[in-house]
């Protein structure tokens, strides 16, 4: 029976090889830990978001200002 490793990158990992958290500096995208998450995507605590949908404040600059 092969044991399948976990890549480096991950924290801790499930199902031999799938990431469900990442080492400082990686961000947790599709069960993978990447250095820099895809177009579109901020890390926010480790995590890959979507920007829209989480309104980061360096993709939305709506999240800055205040309405009266």
């Amino acid at each position: 029976q092969l044991m399948q490793q976990m890549p480096k990158t991950c924290g801790e990992c499930e199902n031999g090889n799938e990431c469900i958290n990442c080492k400082s500096d990686y961000g947790l995208y599709q069960k993978s830990c990447l250095k820099e998450c895809p177009k579109g995507y901020e890390n926010e605590n480790g995590i890959c978001v979507d920007c829209e949908d989480y309104k980061c404040k360096r993709c939305s600059t709506e999240s800055n200002t205040k309405q009266p």
